[in-house]
């Protein structure tokens, strides 16, 4: 009877111990399975890159400070970029600027935003990001924008900060942010209620995970991965709200780690630099099947960074730091991937709306350090909006693929030959995706209703299908003129704002990206600020409502030719900068005579308040100069 009664008693514990088990495992599971309730793309968002007066980075976002540096201040970094809003507008109040940026995204395609947050950084940076975070969220909810929003936990630490502390701060962290945002539905979830929250170099968790033969010891020790979930089942359980963790996997060929990543985790990603092997992409995409676990991939348009190195050393140049001021520009390099034009991203499109994911992170929506924004900006305009929703459509089921007929052209102002010729910063291409000859053309797609006849600066090309349809050209100096012709008549006509100048000092290696569709939705996002600046003005002044169009017209004529402009002389500051001054002194002109003395008097000090507002000095991110620059490993890791 006693030996019955053991019997019972070990079944009961085993039976126990087993359900116990069963039940993390079905919790996992479970979230995996119904990871989302609908299909989403999620951009990738700095939290300094809007454009408002309070939390914006303004001095990395206008020209002055970018594109139209003078080239002896260039000391670590080369920023060409150019973002559109800083063209439209001086900086906007902060709720404005928020609401302005959502709009903008779901106009480009996009669903909702995931802001990178480092833990290992300094109390200024944590409280301003906090602030940023949950006011998006409240001008979401309280504008009623359908729109959702997730975080991507930066767990790089350096040896000196213990895998404790960095735990125990991304708990500190995130139950504050869930609790400044009200525990939000605005927050991304999964299809069972949880928070979704991205994470980036978790292997930091561990110590192991530090040292650069970290791979090498989980072949020799699988348990380290092991030990590493424990640690964020932990952390779960710590939270004031359920979580989803999602992994990036860094090493995605690793046959011993990721099988063990995926008994902890519920859903995995990769970095940018790891989706060009397809081969492995596939096989991860059918271990997460196996496993049942959602993998969420990243697409991408390009590769290039803002940050230089030097071209002996391959050495990184800290901005402004002494060693970088001691380099001439000609010794500087900064590296990029040749992606064909939109092949990379189109290839990357294709190969998810085919495998039927349910989210896709897109790599950035305001990263411009980073190159390969969907954020208007004068190399990447409202074509990529267009094209992205095209698969969008597709993606989901949508009858009509095609929302409007488009051209787009996409081209690199460098001509055959004339890559590294000058004597100025180098570019260090790495062909990992296309060869180096693929600069040398010029691509035009096309997104057509019907058939029609392809025109190349008034020289027939051949005769395209409807749907989307890519042609290549020789990349020529002059005019890029493109006309779509149905039974001889004109349907479709687009001409580039810029045309194929070649190379000159000021090296502009990022891929314009231009369309016939801009102009009107470019006037569709500056109507985004031009309205919210109405109100302001109307209550201000007592404007009529013929005087507030008036008035928006002309703030449409000195964008209009502000983008004009730079375009044309963007790469010669003086005279840019020169036209500028003519057309902003028109609109002042157009403002006086919609006002009174005292009302524009009024008017002006406001306007140049604001015009010399210079946001956020400073990112106050770092503890010490350990983790200097803000996206230093993803530069890092584009050796």
């Amino acid at each position: 009877m006693k030996q019955l009664i053991s019997l019972l008693l070990i079944s009961l514990i085993s039976y126990t111990s087993t359900l116990a088990q069963d039940s993390k495992v079905y919790d996992i599971e479970e979230t995996a399975t119904n990871f989302l309730q609908k299909k989403y793309i999620l951009a990738a968002v700095h939290p300094y890159y809007n454009y408002s007066t309070s939390y914006a980075y303004i001095n990395r976002m206008r020209y002055e400070n970018t594109f139209g540096e003078p080239l002896d201040d260039i000391k670590g970094t080369w920023r060409n970029f150019v973002p559109e809003v800083t063209m439209m507008s001086n900086p906007m109040e902060n709720l404005d600027a928020f609401e302005y940026d959502i709009r903008s995204a779901m106009m480009m395609g996009i669903d909702g935003f995931k802001f990178e947050y480092r833990v290992y950084s300094a109390k200024a940076y944590k409280k301003n990001f906090a602030k940023v975070l949950s006011s998006y969220i409240s001008v979401a909810e309280q504008k009623n924008i359908d729109f959702k929003f997730s975080i991507e936990v930066i767990m790089t630490r350096p040896l000196k900060y213990s895998s404790d502390n960095l735990f125990s701060d991304i708990k500190k962290d995130l139950n504050h942010l869930f609790q400044e945002t009200k525990f939000s539905k605005k927050w991304m979830r999964t299809g069972n209620d949880k928070i979704i929250v991205f994470t980036k170099d978790p292997h930091h968790g561990i110590d192991e995970g530090i040292n650069k033969k970290f791979l090498k010891e989980v072949r020799n020790n699988p348990a380290i991965i092991g030990q590493l979930g424990d640690k964020f089942d932990q952390l779960k359980e710590d939270l004031f709200a359920p979580v989803a963790f999602v992994y990036q996997i860094s090493n995605i060929d690793n046959k011993i780690s990721t099988p063990l990543i995926l008994e902890h985790f519920a859903a995995v990603t990769t970095s940018r630099n790891t989706v060009r092997r397809k081969k492995n992409v596939q096989q991860l995409r059918a271990l997460c099947k196996k496993h049942n676990r959602e993998y969420i991939p990243t697409v991408f348009l390009e590769q290039q960074h803002t940050q230089l190195f030097s071209v002996e050393e391959n050495k990184r140049l800290t901005e402004n730091s002494e060693f970088a001021k001691s380099i001439p520009n000609k010794d500087t390099q900064f590296k990029a991937s040749n992606h064909k034009q939109t092949s990379t991203f189109r290839r990357l499109m294709e190969d998810n709306i085919t495998d039927d994911v349910h989210l896709i992170n897109l790599s950035s929506w305001n990263l411009f350090d980073e190159g390969s924004h969907f954020a208007p900006e004068i190399h990447h305009s409202y074509g990529l909006g267009v094209l992205l929703n095209f698969y969008k459509n597709k993606w989901v089921g949508k009858t009509e693929q095609i929302d409007e007929e488009m051209i787009m052209t996409s081209y690199k102002n460098v001509l055959p030959g004339e890559l590294n010729s000058n004597d100025n910063i180098k570019v260090n291409l790495l062909n990992r995706f296309y060869k180096k000859e693929a600069l040398d053309s010029l691509e035009v797609l096309t997104l057509l209703k019907e058939e029609g006849s392809l025109y190349f600066n008034g020289k027939f090309i051949q005769n395209v299908p409807k749907g989307l349809h890519t042609t290549y050209v020789p990349l020529k100096q002059g005019n890029v003129e493109v006309q779509v012709k149905r039974e001889g008549i004109q349907s479709l006509s687009f001409k580039s704002p810029k045309s194929v100048t070649g190379m000159n000092d000021r090296v502009d290696f990022t891929t314009y990206m231009l369309s016939n569709l801009d102009e009107k939705y470019s006037m569709m996002n500056h109507n985004l600020i031009l309205n919210a600046e109405m109100s302001k003005m109307q209550n201000r002044f007592l404007l009529s409502q013929s005087k507030q169009e008036l008035w928006k017209a002309a703030a449409r004529e000195r964008f209009s030719s502000d983008l004009e402009a730079i375009y044309e002389y963007g790469a010669i500051p003086e005279k840019f900068k020169t036209i500028k001054e003519k057309n902003y002194k028109k609109y002042k002109s157009s403002i006086k005579s919609l006002l009174d003395n005292f009302q524009y008097s009024v008017w002006l000090e406001l306007e140049e308040k604001a015009k010399n507002n210079k946001g956020i000095e400073k990112l106050l991110m770092e503890e010490d100069e350990t983790l200097k620059g803000y996206n230093m490993l993803d530069v890092l890791d584009f050796k």
